[in-house]
């Protein structure tokens, strides 16, 4: 039982441990953070403790799918959110313009 337990336990314990680094990095930053991003930060790391927990506890293959599923689609979400950039837009480039042929030499 223990054997099953402990595993599960320590990966508890790192990603605790990994969000409660996040929280003091975040405080003692001394740029603002923006909220998506502290949003962002949080989520992917939960979603991958989580993925974690589930791969070292002993759960069926079928649970395990559908859960990973899920999360899967959660960390997409957080992935392709996208924050507009400040600032001017960059040039559209144009098409090229042909240029006029080059005239042979005479005699050649």
């Amino acid at each position: 039982m223990w054997s099953e337990i402990i595993p599960l336990i320590i990966v508890l314990v790192f990603v605790a441990s990994v969000l409660l680094l996040e929280v003091v990095m975040i405080t003692r930053a001394r740029v603002d953070w923006e909220h998506d991003n502290i949003v962002r930060l949080f989520g992917l790391t939960f979603i991958i403790g989580v993925a974690l927990a589930l791969a070292v506890a002993k759960i069926s293959g079928d649970l395990i799918a559908a859960v990973m599923g899920l999360l899967g689609t959660v960390a997409g979400y957080f992935l392709g959110q996208s924050s507009p950039i400040p600032g001017p837009s960059a040039p559209v480039p144009s098409a090229p313009v042909p240029s006029a042929p080059v005239p042979s030499a005479p005699g050649g």
